[in-house]
Order: structure tokens, then C-alpha cells, then sequence
């Protein structure tokens, strides 16, 4: 795996133990080897990150970031995905990249392929402790939706805000796995993100 030379020198990686320290990440589930742990299991999720590290003595990193109206459902859905042992963690196949990296994982090299199988497989193969966070997206990008007086501009802040600082914090962390939709708010924020030369 290689980061893409366009993201080099882009931003400053922001690390876990300077994340965890800021009142808009919460941790909801902690996985460690066999064991899942909810720490939260009540909060409505609709931005989460995903952090692992591959041993102790190292730092997390941030591995994926998602944005849905069912945040809950989708970490299930992906955890259920890390432990399906039908899905084998590949060795060759077709590369995948990401986002920010190249050569990232394999999966098959048939069309139509579910790659989230295999990443998520990838994923929970390479990291023994992973923990997924909630985003408080105002705290995070420092907004009051309710100092919007016009009712349009308020829907689509409010329509718009998850995509946006879904991208900006696989930006700030450089998310190993995560890539952008490549229509819409995602890629247009990467645009912004990406300082000018």
C-alpha cells in the first residue's frame, strides 16, 4: 500500500490520540481480537469513523469513514461483514485502491463483486483492536444550523453537512479504505480540500 502522490503533502494527518481528546468523537464499539463491545447503545449515528491499530505499542489509525441516515445498521452491517468466514482475505486478485492509497486490497477479479465483503475482511484481519466512533457533525465542523434564518439554505445545510464532513475528516485522517462518491458533495469538498499550488 502507497499513499497517491496527490495527497502527500495535502494535509496534516490527524491522529487518534489528538481526535480522542476533541467532545465530537464518541466511542460506540470497541473491538478487540474476539471480543465486541457496544459502549453506546442508544445515540442516533449518522457519521462514524472507523479507527485500528495492529498492536499496542502503535497508534490508531483511521481505517474507514461512513455517513447514513442509519449509522447503527451500517456499523452492524459492516462488523457482521469483518467475521464472515466465507469471505476469504485474498493474497492476489485485482487491487483495489482507495481514495488516498494504492494497492490497498484484493478481491476477485470477476465483475460484480461486493468489495466491501472484502475489505471489511482485509480490515479485520490486519487490526487486532478497532473502534468505531461517532461524529458529532455540528461540534465537528463548528456549526449552529439554527443561526440559518432562510428555511432553504437551513435544508440544504442540513441535507449536505454529513457528506461534507464525511469527506473532510477521511481528508483530515487520510482514511486508509474510505473513498469518495464521485459525484456530488464528496468529490466537490475533495476540490476544496486539496490545497492550491
Amino acid at each position: 500500500m502507497e499513499q497517491k502522490e496527490l495527497y502527500k503533502d495535502a494535509v496534516k494527518k490527524r491522529k487518534f490520540s489528538d481526535l480522542e481528546k476533541e467532545d465530537y468523537l464518541v466511542p460506540i464499539v470497541k473491538i478487540v481480537e474476539d471480543d465486541i463491545e457496544w459502549m453506546d447503545n442508544d445515540s442516533v449515528i449518522y457519521l462514524w469513523a472507523l479507527f485500528g491499530k495492529y498492536d499496542s505499542e502503535v497508534e490508531y489509525e483511521c481505517v474507514q469513514v461512513g455517513a447514513s441516515i442509519d449509522g447503527r445498521d451500517e456499523i452492524e452491517k459492516d462488523i457482521c461483514k469483518m467475521n464472515d468466514s466465507n469471505c476469504p482475505v485474498l493474497d492476489s486478485g485485482r487491487k483495489v485502491n482507495t481514495q488516498f492509497y494504492t494497492n490497498v486490497y484484493f478481491v476477485p477479479d470477476e465483475d460484480g463483486v461486493d468489495k466491501s465483503k472484502y475489505q471489511y475482511r482485509k480490515i479485520r484481519k490486519d487490526y487486532k483492536t478497532l473502534i468505531f466512533c461517532k461524529i458529532d457533525i455540528n461540534k465537528y465542523l463548528n456549526v449552529d444550523d439554527t443561526q440559518i434564518d432562510n428555511q432553504h439554505l437551513r435544508d440544504i445545510f442540513n441535507l449536505s453537512k454529513a457528506y461534507y464532513a464525511e469527506t473532510k475528516f477521511a481528508f483530515d485522517t487520510q482514511s486508509i479504505y474510505w473513498n469518495a462518491y464521485r459525484s456530488g458533495v464528496g468529490m466537490e469538498t475533495l476540490k476544496q480540500l486539496i490545497p492550491k499550488s
